[in-house]
């Protein structure tokens, strides 16, 4: 499965889904995708369903696009070892987990 993106215009938002494995190998497909959308005027969510295998590169990605987005990263539907893997990695108030 690939890194999946849908824009919901209406709202401004971007939600994008990364596939089961969540690591350093999607890194370009994210970069692509989020580079599209103009700083400051479009908010991301991750939505993580799809995720089994999340690594330290991943929580890396994340605090990368909250920093470019300049505003934090909105995180749903959070499987619960990968929110464990989160609350032990200190991302602070730049990824908000819902």
């Amino acid at each position: 499965m690939s890194l999946i993106v849908d824009e919901l215009s209406d709202q401004q938002r971007v939600v994008i889904t990364p596939p089961a494995c969540f690591d350093f190998s999607i890194n370009s497909d994210l970069v692509a995708a989020c580079s599209e959308y103009a700083v400051g005027q479009w908010r991301f969510t991750v939505d993580l369903s799809r995720v089994e295998y999340l690594d330290s590169t991943a929580v890396g990605m994340l605090l990368r696009l909250a920093e470019q987005a300049e505003e934090p990263v909105r995180l749903i539907k959070i499987p619960p070892v990968v929110r464990a893997l989160l609350d032990r990695a200190e991302t602070g108030s730049r990824v908000e987990m819902a």
